[in-house]
């Protein structure tokens, strides 16, 4: 009985064993199942993150680009070609990207800059603008294009279609409430721009109107100093030749050549000739400021006696101021001293600087002394004019450069211009 029993246990035993491997297996692809489900979202989901992270970062940069190319020149042809580059960062369905200018006179939209097509080409384009540009324009909101084979707001659509581009977008460029241009992007596949995308192109649009505000701004300030300095250059002019026949009859008439004066006549001359003599000198520096303003002026580099150039300087201040209460003190050597430089402009300079010196100065002196350094390899000569005048106030110092300053420019100010 014991022997028969035997088979009966064993396959008992057997089925356990493949209950039991049946579990394992039924485990097993359970937990592979499981297993996948939880890994791959996560990975996916890593990813996705990364590449926005990346895309953000290179849309950073790209801002940042951008805004350097505005703050670093007025040069609108360079912001413009940096901004559409910069467009296929932040939308790579971009297949071509163009900035339309609105005309102030005509109110048409002109190409200012593409990329993507040649300009020639597509200024032969006619129209040279879809209507929906011009849409963008008026209505000062976004517009947008799925199918330009199909859609009404499309102009001449086997133009485009021709150079394989189907879906359109356009975003007003406003500065300052007004309308300056339309910032377009073409795609070669139909797309529907979301909003996000939208946004981004608006924001470019934004940086676009900044840099044409900008570039005209200076372009206005360009024409209103080139004006301005033809009016300076043609009065000067003008005023100095009457001022030269003046000052020529008034010599003569000093100089007793058309008949004797007493001494208060020739007093009177004498302060004729010096007080136009100033007017003459203000005319040519006003002349000499917009020459180097036209940047017609350079400097001339030759060999002078610097003695020779101060001592004449002397005699000419000498001779031409009478404020006895203010005495002229030269500090130069005597021995010739070779220096390589403008003679001419810096005779100006120092006539200029003395000629302010004692405008400035009621009582006192004006120094002009010379230091040249003990030891050859110096290469610098110093020329220093001081005064016991009433100086200049430390926070006006930075614009005693600018062109016709003056610290007090009220109409009650006590000193001439």
């Amino acid at each position: 009985m014991g022997a028969g029993n035997r088979p009966v246990k064993m396959q008992k035993r057997t089925n356990i064993r493949r209950f039991g491997s049946e579990h394992q297996r039924a485990a097993k692809r359970k937990n592979r199942i499981v297993g996948h489900a939880a890994i791959a979202p996560d990975v996916s989901e890593r990813k996705r993150a990364e590449k926005n992270a990346l895309l953000n970062i290179q849309r950073v940069q790209a801002l940042r680009e951008i805004d350097s190319a505005i703050t670093s020149t007025f040069d609108l042809r360079t912001v413009l070609d940096v901004l559409l580059q910069r467009i296929e960062i932040f939308l790579p369905i971009a297949a071509v990207t163009t900035v339309r200018l609105l005309h102030r006179e005509t109110g048409e939209l002109e190409l200012l800059a593409c990329r993507g097509l040649s300009e020639k080409e597509w200024k032969s384009l006619h129209p040279p603008f879809p209507s929906a540009a011009g849409k963008a324009a008026e209505s000062r909101a976004p517009v947008t294009v799925l199918d330009i084979a199909t859609d009404p707001q499309i102009q001449n659509r086997e133009i485009f279609l021709k150079r394989g581009v189907v879906s359109y977008l356009g975003v007003p460029i406003i500065a300052q409430d007004r309308v300056l241009g339309v910032l377009g992007l073409y795609t070669k596949q139909a797309h529907a721009f979301s909003k996000k995308e939208i946004e981004f192109l608006s924001a470019l649009g934004g940086h676009a109107a900044i840099a044409i505000h900008a570039a005209r701004l200076y372009e206005q300030v360009v024409r209103a100093n080139k004006v301005r300095d033809e009016f300076l250059s043609t009065m000067s002019h003008e005023l100095r030749t009457p001022l030269s026949v003046v000052m020529g009859y008034a010599g003569m008439i000093k100089e007793k050549l058309l008949g004797e004066i007493n001494p208060q006549q020739e007093e009177a001359l004498q302060k004729l000739l010096i007080r136009a003599g100033d007017q003459l000198h203000l005319i040519n520096v006003i002349l000499q400021t917009t020459r180097i303003e036209s940047r017609s002026v350079r400097p001339e580099y030759f060999p002078i006696n610097l003695s020779a150039l101060l001592a004449h300087l002397r005699s000419e201040v000498n001779s031409a101021y009478d404020k006895k209460e203010v005495s002229l003190v030269w500090d130069f050597p005597l021995a010739p001293v070779t220096i390589a430089t403008d003679g001419e402009k810096l005779a100006q300079i120092l006539h200029s600087l003395v000629d302010n010196a004692v405008k400035f100065t009621n009582r006192g002196s004006v120094t002009v002394s010379v230091r040249i350094p003990p030891h050859a390899s110096e290469r610098f000569i110093e020329i220093k004019v001081a005064d016991t005048g009433i100086g200049i106030p430390p926070d006006q110092l930075p614009f005693i450069f600018d062109k016709f300053f003056q610290v007090d420019s009220s109409d009650t100010r006590p000193f001439g211009g």
